[in-house]
């Protein structure tokens, strides 16, 4: 994860080419201005555009922020009329409470000419924030000398003198916010109340939803070994289905033909049943008369059929009779 410093560092370095207009006037290398830098350990919200000011009047621009290792290179633009000292200081200073930054000029202290074109100014520093001193607590404001603390009183009055119309705003906001709360009280309350009956409720079936979920966990547990067996199973069945399929298609043809034979087939017996009804009432009795119906131990089969007709169903009772007394022809 990248720190926090260093991504709004990443937010600056690319608000780089979207300066202000304004800064377009005084240009980086005119003749209105001069272009210096100074290193920074960390720049927290500061972006390209922002003010460069000396004695609280702003006097140039930021152009550029750019990473120096493990720090915070900020190039800046300042007009030449301004006659920065060259033994000037560079301090980060946060201007309001919102967390918006500029770069203020401190001059030295004694005589030491202009600050030149492209001159860096080697002494800069950060100066501690509203913020970063509630944040970082006792140990931040035993570090911070008295007038350093005496700056940070000021800049955050100068903040506080801009911003007190929002800042009441929001104060007024939390007032309503709280008041909503309050009329809401005994709503909360029962919904707390519910929530803590049904935690007990919960409670005395505690043991039996762990074990429960121990089982679901088993089953969970069982099915991913099984599944590639599983998955084996279905593309067998898939593969016997496709075959099926297949042999439908290759013998339906061929069993429509038998069923329509068969059917022709029930069609003529049901067209005969008389007929096959009769001739299955006269069997038993053809039966019982060729029984009878030898000569000399031949049958008379030919001559019954032929010229006598069947035995017995012609009304006689021996085979002899069917045609004569003697049992010729």
């Amino acid at each position: 994860m990248i720190p926090v410093r260093w991504a709004r560092l990443l937010v600056g370095v690319v608000l780089t080419g979207v300066a202000p207009l304004g800064l377009a006037a005084c240009g980086s290398g005119g003749s209105g201005t001069i272009d210096t830098s100074a290193v920074f350990s960390d720049v927290h919200s500061l972006t390209a555009g922002a003010s460069v000011q000396l004695a609280e009047i702003d006097v140039g621009r930021v152009t550029g922020i750019h990473l120096d290792g493990s720090r915070a290179e900020v190039t800046m633009a300042i007009q030449r009329s301004a006659h920065v000292p060259a033994d000037v200081a560079a301090e980060l200073v946060q201007t309001t409470v919102l967390g918006q930054y500029v770069v203020s000029l401190v001059p030295g202290a004694g005589p030491a000419g202009l600050l030149r074109d492209h001159q860096p100014i080697g002494n800069a520093s950060v100066v501690p924030g509203i913020q970063q001193l509630v944040q970082s607590g006792a140990a931040v404001f035993g570090a911070v000398n008295a007038g350093q603390l005496s700056q940070i009183i000021a800049t955050g009055a100068q903040g506080l003198g801009g911003q007190g119309p929002q800042l009441r705003a929001l104060l007024d906001d939390f007032g309503a916010v709280l008041s909503g709360y309050a009329t809401q009280a005994r709503q909360i309350t029962s919904l707390i109340g519910r929530m803590a009956s049904f935690s007990g409720a919960l409670a005395p079936d505690s043991p039996a939803n762990a074990q429960a979920l121990a089982n679901l966990s088993q089953t969970a547990t069982t099915l991913a070994q099984q599944s590639g067996q599983f998955i084996g199973l279905l593309r067998a069945l898939d593969a016997l289905a496709v075959q099926g399929r297949s042999i439908l298609d290759t013998g339906l043809p061929q069993l429509q033909d038998q069923i329509a034979s068969l059917g022709a087939v029930a069609a003529q017996l049901q067209a005969h049943q008389q007929q096959l009804a009769t001739l299955l009432q006269e069997v038993p009795v053809a039966n019982q008369s060729l029984s009878g119906a030898s000569y000399h131990h031949y049958l008379q089969i030919l001559d019954n059929l032929v010229v006598c007709g069947v035995p017995a169903l012609g009304g006689a009772t021996a085979a002899a009779a069917a045609c004569n007394g003697s049992g010729g022809l």
